[in-house]
């Protein structure tokens, strides 16, 4: 069996994450559920098992032998369902370590729901007696190209309800080195929560200032109201469930809780975390 089992394996962090421990030449394994996955990881010379967070008996199989997971958790309403059974399936094969991606502000007593159901998973981890060490990153600049570039592209437009406030944005593929690094030599971490974030905080009308002189065409952020932001969200056909958590997130970044910001990412990987010029110069395209 394979040293390290990364789970979320083909997502923005997942992803990242692998190509990392392929370069590093680290002995892991990518969980999978689809026949599609399997064979493009398998053609990249990666190893894969089969693992659904729906299916106990395959999470415990994956994890037999294993001595450190990553634990990254799709945005779904089966989310909490699907963190228990891991981290139990974890704890029955005795892991010796789960590495967790969670969110900036998690508590389970957390005022907004997105925080609430991540500070959850991060207290049924703690108790299960694993030992573990939780990332919590804030909101992934890559949201700019996975889910606003359409808009960016076609109206040149950044609608989006958080009005004036600030995010300390990271890009993902910080995130992913610093999930990296904590895999690779996890006893200097065990314990422990980090938090990362990138090195300022930004508002929408500087965000798309930035995005717009990387593209090199017009960009304008357009305030709108919250309620506005779930009918678009609702259009594009996300479930409800998780409009509400992404709105959730919104009304916090809205309120000014997201725009601290960390050196954990400099602390882990030994760089600075990325600027969103830098960013934005790697992925102008998807703007133009």
């Amino acid at each position: 069996m394979s040293e390290i089992l990364v789970m979320g394996a083909t997502g923005t962090v997942g992803s990242g994450v692998v190509d990392i421990l392929a370069e590093q030449g680290a002995d892991f394994a990518a969980a999978v559920r689809d026949d599609e996955s399997e064979a493009r990881l398998r053609d990249l010379g990666v190893d894969t098992v089969r693992a659904d967070y729906s299916d106990p008996d395959s999470l415990l199989a994956a994890m037999h032998g294993v001595a450190h997971v990553f634990l990254i958790l799709p945005l779904d309403q089966s989310m909490m369902d699907w963190g228990r059974n891991a981290i139990a399936a974890a704890k029955e094969a005795e892991v010796k370590c789960v590495v967790r991606s969670s969110v900036l502000g998690a508590d389970a007593n957390a005022h907004f729901r997105l925080g609430r159901a991540h500070g959850v998973m991060d207290q049924t981890l703690d108790e299960s007696g694993l030992p573990f060490v939780v990332l919590r990153p804030n909101t992934f600049m890559q949201n700019y190209v996975r889910y606003l570039g359409p808009a960016i592209r076609e109206t040149g437009l950044l609608p989006l309800a958080e009005q004036d406030g600030a995010t300390s944005f990271i890009d993902a593929r910080d995130v992913a080195a610093a999930v990296a690094a904590v895999l690779l030599e996890p006893d200097r971490h065990l314990g422990r929560i980090y938090t990362l974030t990138g090195p300022e905080a930004l508002d929408n009308t500087a965000v798309a200032e930035i995005i717009a002189k990387a593209a090199g065409r017009d960009v304008r952020y357009q305030k709108v109201e919250i309620e506005e932001a779930g009918l678009a969200l609702e259009s594009l056909g996300m479930p409800e469930w998780n409009v509400h958590m992404v709105l959730s997130m919104t009304r916090y970044v809205k309120a000014g809780y997201a725009a601290f910001t960390t050196k954990a990412v400099e602390h882990l990987t030994g760089r600075p975390a990325r600027t969103f010029e830098q960013f934005a110069e790697d992925f102008a395209d998807a703007w133009k």
